[in-house]
């Protein structure tokens, strides 16, 4: 059996390459920050937009974006973006870049979870 780690992480590899070809001007440079586009520095994140999950009533939940929290750090503080894209089983569904200051996570260390609805919900009131 495949660990959802190593599944969530060939997934992650697979849509940096993907926004490198979508996303003209896009430098992929793979370091602590996945990329640059112009002179801002872009994190990709990418979730499933639904999980097998059998502690929820309906067996499934809404897929969630990984933070870590020196990136997420970096990023604000060199006001820099993500690029979120949600996909099933592969084929991307939603894609979007938001700057990293409008993602309101708590102080944190380590790693914190985010599920995509709520990230968007989060986001949507910020216009």
């Amino acid at each position: 059996m495949v660990s959802s780690q190593f599944v969530a992480s060939k997934n992650g590899e697979y849509f940096e390459n993907f926004v490198g070809i979508m996303v003209p001007g896009l430098e992929l440079t793979r370091g602590d920050i996945d990329a640059k586009l112009d002179d801002t520095d872009i994190e990709i994140k990418s979730c499933q937009f639904e999980v097998i999950d059998n502690s929820h009533n309906c067996g499934s939940r809404s897929g969630r974006f990984m933070f870590r929290d020196h990136q997420h750090e970096l990023l604000k503080e060199k006001s820099g973006d993500y690029i979120f894209i949600v996909h099933r089983k592969g084929k991307p569904l939603l894609f979007f870049q938001a700057p990293a200051t409008a993602v309101n996570l708590p102080q944190f260390s380590g790693t914190k979870s985010l599920s995509w609805r709520t990230l968007f919900i989060q986001l949507a009131r910020r216009v």
